[in-house]
């Protein structure tokens, strides 16, 4: 019988804690299985890891490919993977994190009990003791994915076409990819629905996350996802965008003590996005969420959902 979903993870020198991963991933009751690994120029013996766990693990019900994608980037080896992928449904994987025992089973359960494209889970998030829930909402609207990280890689699969049909990952975008893909493919309208019950995604962010480095590459990152998202939305509906860089310039804001240039950046930034807005009201929240997000305070997508969605 041939597989009816991959696993793609990109790796990039993981050597010391690929091996977690590729554990819980062997542990799938799901069969067949195909999984796609991709080394893109790991210095530190990844791909040497990779390949021997594949030849331990290598089985008819369990086909592991592993490759090389020389171009750098995680979307130049989601690509790779892409293009290798024959299965009709694709699940990004990232190399740190972990999967339960019943995942594939229960997400590709609920695939095929409609005629679906898409198909999320909720996942948990372990900072230290600190965990939380990270919920997927099965809207096409963007809103969701701009302040919920609904379509982040690791809370859904789609369909293998869906992903091509939208070009698949952009080398371009630096920061949010996961986001400015989203844009392309709910541009679509796909048929998404979401695998009740318990997380079974523990996702575990490591110290050399972007998303937790913020300064001027940061800010410098912004501008390419940013006006692809917008590309994507109605004009109405283009606040949006505003609004999720104000909170993420608010962030680097609050973070940027004792850089005043950086801080100077900052204001600026959220001045011109103020600026360009066609009405006062626009004008205030965004000045207004930007102090918010300045102050740390919590809450910000609550806020803005009965004013601007």
């Amino acid at each position: 019988m041939k597989s009816k979903v991959t696993i793609a993870i990109p790796v990039y020198n993981r050597a010391a804690i690929v091996g977690r991963t590729l554990e819980s991933v062997a542990a799938q009751t799901a069969r067949p299985l195909e999984v796609i690994l991709v080394d893109n120029n790991s210095t530190d013996g990844t791909l040497e890891e990779l390949q021997a766990w594949a030849a331990r693990h290598n089985a008819p019900d369990f086909c592991v490919k592993v490759v090389v994608e020389p171009i750098p980037g995680a979307a130049a080896a989601r690509n790779k993977a892409l293009a290798l992928t024959t299965t009709p449904w694709l699940m990004y994987f990232d190399s740190d994190d972990l999967m339960a025992p019943d995942h594939v089973a229960r997400a590709m359960a609920r695939a095929y009990d409609d005629d679906l494209d898409i198909v999320g889970w909720d996942v948990e998030e372990r900072r230290g003791t600190a965990v939380r829930t990270l919920p997927f909402h099965a809207d096409t609207d963007m809103w969701s994915s701009l302040f919920g990280g609904s379509y982040s890689t690791l809370r859904y699969m789609a369909r293998t076409d869906l992903f091509r049909r939208v070009g698949g990952w952009d080398a371009e975008v630096r920061l949010w990819d996961d986001i400015e893909l989203a844009s392309r493919m709910l541009a679509l309208r796909p048929a998404t629905a979401k695998v009740v019950g318990k997380p079974t995604v523990t996702v575990l962010p490591l110290p050399d996350s972007i998303s937790v480095n913020r300064g001027g590459d940061y800010l410098d990152r912004m501008e390419a996802p940013l006006t692809k998202i917008a590309a994507t939305l109605p004009p109405d509906k283009r606040i949006w965008v505003d609004c999720f860089a104000t909170v993420h310039i608010g962030n680097t804001r609050r973070e940027a003590a004792g850089n005043s240039a950086l801080a100077a950046r900052c204001d600026a930034l959220v001045a011109d996005i103020a600026a360009r807005q066609k009405t006062p009201g626009q004008r205030s929240l965004i000045r207004l969420l930007y102090r918010f997000r300045r102050a740390g305070l919590r809450g910000h997508a609550h806020l803005l959902k009965p004013i601007i969605r």
